[in-house]
């Protein structure tokens, strides 16, 4: 995984490929990041792309691929600063000394060092996962919530999962550093994540705000009718699914829902 800034540039090399190989690189997202046809990156627009450079090996078709995220200067810095210590050891009684962290005190560190505070604490000491969270909703850094679209996730937000019966904030139990490329990082590990998560709430320290809820996608669910999902945006109290049966005309509600 690469992480740049706008406007960064990088290198990517190739090896393994046979030689004389005519190489052809692309970018999945060239809004976000581009690549020449010599390997070298161009960090565009805050955003996520996946870099391919196919060849041949032992003269068959290769591909190798390289994930790409663009980030704002504080989330670069956090995720840099996770990604150089999440190999530690996890222990959540030593989770604020050198070389310890649990998953809420990986995070908090992370953006400290960026120079944020997460909580606004004065002792220099991380608040648990759901005490975060709750600030961050007051603080309106609180962008999604309920079923979310990673998609629409940018490196350096940050993913508190919701629905332990714990007695904490909205039963807040785990929380991890989004580095992008559906790739999710806390102590001591980096997962892979699908299309969508669920049971999560979303914060965003740039306080980038998000754009209207884009149209939900539909799939035909057998002969029933059409399944539709989306990514919910934190603080609606509920939504209206419209629907016009010509290209041009009106749309009509057809279901209000929680």
């Amino acid at each position: 995984m690469i992480c740049l800034k706008k406007n960064d540039t990088a290198s990517l090399v190739a090896c393994g490929f046979d030689k004389g190989s005519k190489l052809k690189w692309t970018s999945s997202n060239p809004k976000a990041v581009y690549v020449s046809q010599s390997g070298k990156i161009k960090a565009k627009t805050i955003g996520q792309s996946v870099i391919t450079v196919t060849g041949k090996v032992n003269g068959k078709p290769m591909s190798i691929t390289y994930a790409v995220g663009v980030a704002n200067s504080l989330e670069l810095k956090a995720i840099r600063y996770g990604y150089k210590h999440w190999q530690s050891t996890y222990s959540q009684a030593k989770r604020m000394k050198a070389n310890y962290y649990d998953c809420s005190s990986f995070v908090w560190r992370s953006y400290m060092n960026a120079g944020f505070n997460i909580g606004n604490v004065k002792n220099n000491y991380a608040p648990c996962a759901a005490a975060e969270a709750l600030w961050c909703v007051q603080n309106n850094y609180m962008l999604y919530s309920g079923t979310v679209e990673v998609s629409k996730l940018l490196p350096g937000d940050i993913i508190f999962w919701t629905g332990s019966k714990n007695g904490r904030y909205k039963g807040i139990y785990h929380v991890d550093l989004y580095i992008g490329n559906n790739t999710k990082l806390t102590v001591p590990r980096e997962r892979y994540m699908g299309e969508t998560i669920s049971n999560c709430m979303v914060a965003r320290i740039s306080g980038v705000k998000p754009g209207s809820l884009k149209a939900a996608k539909g799939k035909v669910d057998g002969k029933s009718g059409v399944k539709l999902t989306w990514g919910g945006i934190y603080g609606a109290s509920g939504y209206q699914i419209v629907r016009c049966n010509r290209k041009t005309g009106k749309y009509s509600t057809i279901a209000t829902i929680s």
